[in-house]
């Protein structure tokens, strides 16, 4: 069963495990944003949230995501994360249902939800528009490494916004 997954609770331990197994994707756009590794930006990340799960398959964290205040005491814009293993890639099809539960759970909670992606991330690209988010944005020189990234934003609607997709 390649597709059963538990989203749960974030646990102190759920950090250290990720980090160790983080794909390269992420930890390429983590250092590139914030010249951080990957147990420091998992631990600064769930801090930094408002709200934030771990993806749990056969109890071994795979995926961990959230979303943080823009700026702290913002309920207006939240900045959705995603930080995973590659084993996210074997239940692709429960791991895209589940995003869009959990984005629109996200999206009750700020009007605007908004991530910013290494333009070598196409997987992210992929992953966020597919979630109905937007390119609302190209940065020429951001973070750490002074790279290009783009940002990406979904806008709350409440006639339409449903997470089955339809």
């Amino acid at each position: 069963m390649t597709d059963l997954i538990e989203v749960t609770e974030v646990s102190s331990w759920h950090c250290g495990v990720l980090a160790r197994t983080m794909r390269a994707a992420d930890q390429q756009e983590v250092w590139a944003s914030s010249g951080k590794e990957p147990l420091e930006a998992l631990r600064e990340s769930v801090e930094a949230s408002s709200h934030c799960w771990t993806g749990l398959k056969n109890k071994v964290p795979v995926a961990m995501f959230g979303v943080a205040p823009f700026m702290e005491g913002d309920s207006e814009i939240g900045i959705a994360w995603l930080l995973a293993s590659d084993e996210l890639y074997t239940f692709r099809k429960t791991a895209m249902f589940l995003s869009r539960v959990y984005v629109h759970a996200m999206q009750k909670h700020y009007d605007v939800l908004t991530n910013y992606i290494d333009y070598r991330n196409v997987v992210s690209e992929f992953w966020l528009r597919r979630l109905g988010f937007r390119c609302v944005g190209f940065i020429k020189e951001y973070g750490h490494e002074k790279r290009p990234f783009i940002q990406y934003a979904r806008f709350r609607d409440v006639r339409t916004d449903n997470p089955s997709g339809d």
